[in-house]
């Protein structure tokens, strides 16, 4: 069977700060998709140089708009995050709530400018009172990694990704799936709670595994969140909170992996191909469980892919060995009075 679900750890609550890739930049496309801005937008010198000039008449939009051209390296300019921040702060001290959120974002990774986690906060806090959708989900991912206290409240967090998820932002609706999961959020309105794992001091309310699946469900069929599909993927894996289904956690898993290159799901698809899950006839397939993992370790994910070099290379020694002993079997039946040679069709 599939490892036994306790293996299955929540998502890092840890308070070590993010390290600086430029996945960084995903954070700022819900906050610049709705403006028609994106990486690859195409934005010549004039558009440019019209939008500053409108941007040092003090038009808040503007000013955003320069920070997202800086950060996103666009109207014939290098990225620069240091111009971005002081555009993106010029248009959150007029009160454009984005811009508060996008101000934020580079204060709590340091990206450009020092890293000030309380500054930050501040912002996310600036756009929550303003009722920006983003500003609920930041504020409450800095409650839940405990960067606005010492230790993780779970309580204010799961209260802001509410807020969050009732506006449609998706990454709230999977981090609510998350404490559902784990017991980390109490359900009020539910008429019964799944039985989950037990409670302890980490995990102070019973797991809802009907309710995690269900955010999960909604956060990666409407907004395509992929660790909300992964997870969902793991639900119907291990029959938590639905009826255990291995065909279905195969295919949701194979998308993860061909669209999203997501490690983990590549890992889950090597993992079903040694023990036959969601396979023809539930037939182990040991070539295809090889080449999962042989992606999987081709992708840059620290947590993943080393776990993946090492699998594929003990199935493909168990595959050579086992090859071995039927050659030597072979090689003995085939000399032997008992032979293929003697053996009569039927």
């Amino acid at each position: 069977p599939p490892p036994s679900s306790t293996t299955i750890s929540p998502i890092s609550i840890s308070s070590t700060p993010f390290e600086v890739t430029p996945s960084v930049l995903l954070e700022y496309t819900p906050l610049s998709k709705p403006y028609g801005i994106e990486l690859s937008t195409s934005l010549d010198a004039t558009q440019f140089a019209n939008l500053q000039t409108s941007a040092e008449g003090g038009s808040a939009d503007s000013s955003y708009f320069i920070g997202l051209a800086y950060l996103y390296g666009l109207g014939g300019q290098k990225s620069s995050p240091v111009k971005a921040f002081r555009y993106f702060r010029t248009s959150a001290s007029q009160g454009h709530g984005d811009a508060m959120c996008a101000t934020g974002i580079l204060l709590y990774y340091g990206w450009g400018v020092g890293r000030d986690t309380k500054g930050a906060v501040a912002w996310f806090n600036a756009a929550s009172e303003a009722n920006v959708p983003r500003g609920h989900w930041l504020l409450g991912r800095a409650y839940y990694e405990g960067r606005v206290s010492k230790v993780p409240d779970f309580d204010e967090a799961g209260r802001l990704f509410g807020l969050a998820a009732e506006e449609g932002v998706g990454e709230a609706m999977y981090h609510l799936g998350v404490m559902f999961e784990y017991g980390l959020i109490s359900d009020k309105d539910s008429t019964g709670i799944d039985e989950g794992m037990p409670r302890n001091s980490n995990t102070p309310y019973s797991s809802n595994f009907k309710k995690a699946a269900e955010m999960y469900e909604e956060a990666w069929g409407k907004h395509r969140v992929a660790e909300a599909g992964y997870h969902l993927a793991l639900m119907h894996a291990y029959g938590r909170g639905m009826p255990q289904n291995a065909v279905k956690a195969s295919d949701l898993f194979r998308v993860l992996a061909n669209d999203h290159v997501h490690a983990g799901a590549m890992r889950y698809l090597g993992i079903f191909a040694v023990y036959g899950h969601g396979m023809p006839d539930d037939v182990s397939d040991y070539q295809k469980a090889v080449v999962w993992f042989d992606k999987c370790a081709r992708v840059n994910d620290e947590t993943i892919s080393g776990k993946c070099k090492l699998e594929r290379e003990e199935i493909r020694q168990a595959v050579d060995r086992a090859n071995g002993r039927i050659d030597d079997m072979m090689k003995t039946f085939g000399s032997s009075e008992n032979g293929f040679e003697s053996l009569t069709p039927l």
